[in-house]
């Protein structure tokens, strides 16, 4: 990489950085080309030099947090944890990074990002959370908890229900605590496994 090419890619980091703290503060909808530029220390009008418009901005810092979540599941140690046992303690973590920042969920699942850039679509293939769960299943499938074939249908129920029940939180049709939320996913989870 050039230094130009390293300039370029740092100055990108500093705009999705701001706007992304802005995003955790007052959400997606107090975003303005000039808000991000001064948090980031240059004039607004540089930012479009790097994003096409507020929604481009946007779409990266989704991808920032998905990563995010995706390593802080990496780090959790479940090395001594049966599939089972780690796929409840990603689940949780996974629901509760949404569930607690709600601004974040919302960046990420409800707001319109219109066509994604090419340079993120690119890296598509690239690990995931959901790669990650899949991975599990499959583990359990090994240690013969379920057969093989139900993985999909499995992995497809899992999304849904932690999904269904995150937006359900975020618009307050749900009267249940985030950890009554954790509870009954756990309990649904291991109704799934060990029913299939």
């Amino acid at each position: 990489m050039t230094n130009k090419e390293l300039q370029k890619a740092r100055t990108l980091g500093f705009f999705v950085q701001a706007a992304k703290s802005i995003i955790e503060e007052e959400g997606t909808s107090a975003l303005s080309a000039r808000k991000v530029g001064k948090r980031a220390g240059y004039s607004y009008a540089t930012l479009y030099n790097y994003f096409k418009d507020m929604r481009e901005l946007i779409a990266y810092c989704v991808f920032d947090y998905l990563n995010d979540c995706y390593k802080q599941l990496l780090d959790i140690d479940t090395s001594k944890l049966s599939c089972l046992d780690a796929i409840l303690l990603h689940t949780e973590n996974y629901f509760r990074f949404f569930a607690e920042q709600p601004h974040i969920f919302h960046a990420v699942f409800i707001e319109d990002l219109g066509d994604y850039p090419q340079a993120m679509t690119a890296n598509a293939n690239s690990p995931s959370v959901g790669l990650l769960l899949y991975q599990q299943l499959e583990q359990c499938a090994v240690e013969h908890r379920f057969d093989n074939s139900k993985i999909d249908i499995i992995h497809q129920l899992m999304i849904a229900s932690i999904h269904g029940k995150l937006l359900f939180l975020m618009h307050k049709r749900h009267e249940q605590s985030i950890d009554a939320l954790v509870h009954l996913l756990k309990e649904e989870i291991q109704l799934l496994i060990k029913r299939s």
